[in-house]
This record gives structure tokens, sequence and C-alpha cells, in this order.
């Protein structure tokens, strides 16, 4: 959770842009950057907590993850979008590709059963396409 979030102030994408941050330091040091026995511990290390990184890394991606890292969201770095939409900052070659609905195959078949023969009821609620069904919505 970006720290903005936890002061309740008003947010913009920059918090996706923490995200990103958690996420790759996550996948580049094999855990979160942020740890505690409780939920407290951890908010207040998000807010002001050292961030500590592995001699293994590199420091190009030292420089990445800190940038996103940034506590601070006027120094967070961010890309300047013009609008909701904007895509200037993607490869043409993407965003000039048609969009193209990705298929949805049939998870199984009305008749499957499990391997002892028993009829396999744990997609009761899902159609055939693994969407859910209106029956399935009218017990929520």
């Amino acid at each position: 959770m970006a720290p903005e979030l936890m002061h309740r102030v008003p947010y913009d994408h920059s918090v996706d842009i923490w995200a990103l941050g958690i996420l790759m330091y996550d996948m580049m040091c094999g855990g979160p950057p942020f740890t505690g026995d409780s939920k407290e511990e951890i908010k207040t290390k998000i807010q002001c907590g050292v961030i500590k990184y592995p001699k293994k890394l590199s420091s190009q991606c030292k420089t990445v993850i800190k940038a996103l890292l940034t506590r601070n969201v006027q120094k967070r770095i961010t890309p300047e979008l013009k609008s909701d939409d904007d895509v200037s900052h993607f490869d043409s070659y993407f965003t000039d590709l048609p969009p193209i609905e990705s298929p949805c195959k049939k998870v199984r078949e009305d008749n499957d059963c499990c391997a002892d023969g028993e009829v396999d009821d744990a997609f009761d609620g899902f159609d055939g396409n693994n969407w859910f069904t209106n029956e399935w919505n009218s017990h929520i």
C-alpha cells in the first residue's frame, strides 16, 4: 500500500508506480521490502522504514526500485500522461495492432466426473465457459 493511501489523501496513478516498485523489489530480492509482526508495524515501515537492498542487486536495479518507491509523491518517478487513454509511452508496434478478443475456452464438459467417478460439483455456479451464471450471482 502506497504511503499516501495510509494518510487518506487524494491519490492518482502514482500509487500504481509504488505498487510496481513493490512488485519489482519482491521479484528481484525474493520477498517484500516491508515486513513485520503486525499490520501496524508494516504500516510504520512503509511510512518511514529503511529499505534494505541485497548486495547482489545491480546498482541500476536499485536506482529503478528506489525511484519507484520514493515516499514523496511529487518526487516519485512517473510518466507524464496527457489523458487517461494516453499510450504515447508505449511502442507503436503494439499500439498499432488491431485489438483481438481473447477466445474463452470451455473449462469442462457438463458431465465431467472426479477420478473416483463421483460428480464434481466444485464448479457449480459457473457456466461451461467459466463465467459466473445468474444463479451463482443470486447468492451474493
